[in-house]
């Protein structure tokens, strides 16, 4: 088997050239300028609007929250692989409060489309946004006011989300000692997947004795990930915890 020299990487041009690239800034300042326009539009119209204006607003949200995905997938792509350069951390920390900030002109729309009675709803059924209604209806019990909405969005800033970013970064750092050389979390889980039984052994040894020294701090990341999720759960009315 030939060995590979240099693993592959990813390449985010496709998204921006650079995470400094005037065009993401760019980008993120028309899609808050966008959002806080749609709210000014639509907030509290919802059940006012005709047919047409309607699915013209769904339209609207859906360019919008495309253009979001985007910025958010090439910032999170970004981050998983330089978890470890400052400068990288930063900016995905900023651009996430960034696009939360954005999100917040957003909250209402959906809301107020789950108050809109069954007969209004229908203008979507023979359109693309079928099977999205439907999905959004069954979630209208568990949904809360949108003041809750919004303490919810900012509260993901500095729980679940920050606890799981202490963990990823944690985790990216450490290292692992493989016969007698200190190695990288991908590498040592990467020889956790070795034919040889004897390498998958020793890799496990190691990952576990590595994984050991910051048991404290895992514990602590479980533990307060588990409440969180507990106190959505209880917030939203969910049965189950798996349901969230």
């Amino acid at each position: 088997m030939k060995k590979i020299e240099k693993l592959p990487v990813w390449d985010l041009s496709d998204f921006y050239k650079s995470y400094e690239s005037k065009n993401l800034e760019d980008d993120i300042v028309k899609i808050e300028d966008e959002s806080k326009s749609f709210n000014l539009h639509f907030k509290g119209k919802l059940c006012k609007l005709s047919d047409k204006n309607l699915l013209k607003s769904l339209k609207q949200y859906e360019s919008i929250e495309e253009n979001i995905g985007a910025i958010r997938s090439y910032i999170f792509l970004l981050y998983c692989t330089n978890q470890l350069d400052d400068k990288i951390v930063a900016f995905y920390q900023k651009t996430k409060e960034r696009i939360s900030n954005i999100d917040s002109y957003l909250i209402f729309y959906t809301l107020e489309l789950n108050r809109l009675n069954e007969t209004t709803i229908k203008i979507f059924e023979n359109t693309k946004y079928s099977s999205w209604i439907k999905n959004l209806r069954k979630f209208r019990k568990y949904q809360q006011n949108e003041r809750i909405e919004k303490i919810l969005l900012d509260k993901n800033l500095t729980s679940s989300n920050a606890w799981i970013r202490l963990f990823d970064q944690t985790m990216a750092g450490m290292k692992f000692n493989f016969k007698n050389r200190e190695i990288t979390e991908s590498e040592i889980i990467n020889n956790l997947s070795s034919k040889d039984a004897n390498i998958r052994k020793e890799a496990a040894i190691s990952f576990g004795e590595g994984l050991k020294k910051n048991i404290n701090l895992f514990s602590i990341i479980t533990n307060t990930l588990s409440k969180d999720l507990e106190i959505d759960r209880n917030l939203r009315g969910f049965k189950f915890s798996e349901s969230f």
